[in-house]
């Protein structure tokens, strides 16, 4: 397909920019023909990255019969002059859309963020008769859409729009003005392209005369980022005798320099400072791979949809990351997130006191290494969740033909927004239904229902006491004396036993394991799409019941016949890595409670 995208791109800083550009060469990469039309060339100073010459040469691109071509719109202070004075961004960028249109027969429109982006890809769209992809992110149907004046318009675009792609949460608001469901696709947000953000590769050298660990960050400069009190528990280490380093990829507006580069000033941080200028996306796991530890602190963020991907792309360099609490909480699979384990994670990051300790902890071998290891896992299952760019090429695939079948068709359908708890009670409900199922089957359906409602448990998902179910005093896994640690099951969760497995018996031909006695467990949820359920049989379901919190590993591996403690401890680690178990530090006598 031809395709014209409008949106940010490099050298504009952020991730709406990266992932333009990814989606860009991911359709390329596919044998599509894309256009980029963008304003990047007119970014202010402060969000604009650095680019060198050979980064310039990435922009663009040819991967066989797919194209990557970028239009820029032009500044010209005296020609665009008016009264009162604005950048006609959108002005601009619809009409370079209109003309690139018209000159290379594009198939479609496809924009990225509301303002202007989305405003230019409607007028482009509308007045060249071609369909419209819009893709929303967090920050622009989070505040742009709630501004007077302003929103009539953004109701108007997506109601027109023939496919709205957005974040979780926008199905309810765009259903109540008007927009049809099966016009709305799910947002992949969290893609991280792993070949680029791996363990492997070259790292910046960012002070190569000190030896001291380097402290990481990297973002806009805000109120809300948490680098404030990072720079106040980098001091606070240093006192305390541990010799660190900042490296700050940052950049803001003028309060915000002012504020950061006084507080270096007062805290006496020059020298344990180093500051890093903008680079481009590609480029940023160098960065992190000369990192030690990597913060992502934002907290208080006013815009509940805003999703920053930055925390898996630390992951995936298998760095050690710190985040906030409010960071991992809106992580995707955040149940298998554990602090100590996979990531560390402050509860409070205007405390620089907690963070000086974290950092402490997250320093120390052999968990640096271990944690990034940890983390580098779990992105890698995060991802094999994505289907990007392929969620994209099947929404405009939709657009350009709404009526086709085949197997692009199909692909649309499987994009479409989905729930995992009510397809499951469906399924259920049908079941019951079935005049020829045994009353025991019939039974331990209905149980299942209940138990899976009753898991709906929004107070154990806020305060999310799941994230920090590992107990930091808990010896390494690799240690024998992590047998010894206390393992319950996670808050909020519901457990529940079968004499059969109660979830086979809604498939049509259950398996030869359907007899066998099953533990079914349901983690806490806030939203259906979140549920998370596990099936246990024969020794881990006899393990999980005995896992009581006041059994050592060791104890509950014994009572359920395993003569040493290492098929417990694997158990345990698999459980909790999970986020089933809950793991408790060991008595302070160093036994276990008797029976």
């Amino acid at each position: 397909m031809r395709i014209c995208l409008i949106g940010k791109y490099p050298p504009i800083q952020g991730g709406v920019s990266a992932r333009t550009y990814r989606l860009a060469h991911g359709l390329a990469a596919r044998g599509h023909a894309v256009h980029v039309v963008t304003n990047a060339a007119e970014v202010e100073d402060q969000y604009r990255i650095q680019l060198r010459p050979e980064d310039r040469t990435r922009l663009g691109g040819h991967y066989g019969p797919g194209t990557v071509r970028i239009h820029q719109t032009l500044a010209d202070h005296y020609g665009q002059w008016h009264v009162p004075w604005h950048n006609p961004y959108a002005t601009k960028l619809a009409g370079l859309a209109i003309e690139t249109i018209k000159e290379h027969d594009l198939e479609c429109v496809v924009s990225w963020y509301l303002e202007p982006y989305g405003v230019a890809g409607h007028l482009a769209a509308s007045l060249t008769g071609r369909p419209h992809v819009i893709n929303t992110a967090g920050s622009d149907v989070g505040r742009l859409w709630h501004q007077p004046g302003m929103r009539s318009l953004y109701d108007g675009i997506f109601r027109a729009a023939d496919v709205v792609i957005g974040v979780r949460g926008l199905p309810k608001a765009l259903a109540e003005i008007g927009v049809p469901r099966s016009r709305m696709m799910p947002n992949d947000g969290h893609f991280v392209p792993l070949d680029e953000f791996a363990p492997d590769g070259p790292a910046l050298e960012v002070a190569p005369a000190s030896t001291a660990p380097t402290i990481g960050v990297f973002g806009k400069l805000g109120r809300f980022k948490g680098v404030l009190p990072l720079v106040r528990a980098i001091r606070n280490c240093l006192d305390r005798g541990v010799p660190v380093r900042l490296a700050a990829m940052v950049q803001g507006e003028a309060p915000e320099e002012e504020a950061f580069a006084s507080l270096v000033e007062e805290l006496d941080l020059r020298d344990h400072v180093i500051r890093i200028p903008f680079m481009p996306h590609w480029r940023v796991p160098e960065f992190l791979r000369g990192c030690d530890v990597a913060c992502c602190l934002e907290q208080d963020f006013p815009i509940t949809a805003h999703n920053p991907v930055i925390a898996l792309e630390v992951m995936a360099t298998g760095t050690a990351v710190l985040l906030s609490h409010e960071i991992a909480a809106k992580q995707p699979e955040r149940q298998r997130l554990a602090h100590g384990y996979n990531c560390w994670i402050v509860r409070d990051t205007n405390d620089h006191e907690e963070i000086a300790e974290c950092l402490a902890l997250a320093l120390a071998e052999p968990f640096r290494a271990e944690v990034g290891r940890r983390g580098r896992l779990f992105v890698e299952h995060v991802q094999a969740q994505c289907r990007f760019p392929q969620a994209f090429e099947a929404a405009i695939h939709r657009a350009v033909h709404p009526d086709a079948s085949g197997a692009e068709a199909e692909d649309v359908v499987e994009a479409s927004p989905s729930d995992g708890l009510p397809p499951l009670l469906a399924a259920i409900r049908r079941k019951l239904e079935q005049a020829d199922s045994p009353p025991a089957e019939l039974s331990d359906l209905s149980r299942v229902a209940d138990q899976l409602l009753s898991a709906c448990d929004e107070a154990s998902v806020s305060c999310d006491g799941s994230l920090f179910r590992l107990d930091t005093r808990c010896p390494a896994w690799s240690d024998e004396a992590a047998a010894g640690c206390r393992p319950s099951l996670v808050p909020g969760a519901r457990a529940e036993l079968y004499a059969r497995d109660p979830i086979a018996m809604l498939t049509e031909d259950p398996s030869s394991d359907a007899t066998a006695e099953t533990l079914v467990i349901v983690l806490p949820y806030a939203q259906p799409q979140a549920i998370k359920l596990f099936t246990l049989t024969a020794r881990a379901a006899a393990f999980v019941i005995a896992c009581d919190g006041t059994r050592s590993i060791a104890d509950v591996g014994s009572r359920v016949g395993w003569d040493s403690p290492g098929p417990a401890r694997a158990l345990a680690e698999e459980l909790s890595a999970l986020g089933v178990l809950a793991l408790n530090a060991p008595h302070p006598t160093g036994l276990a409670m008797a029976d």
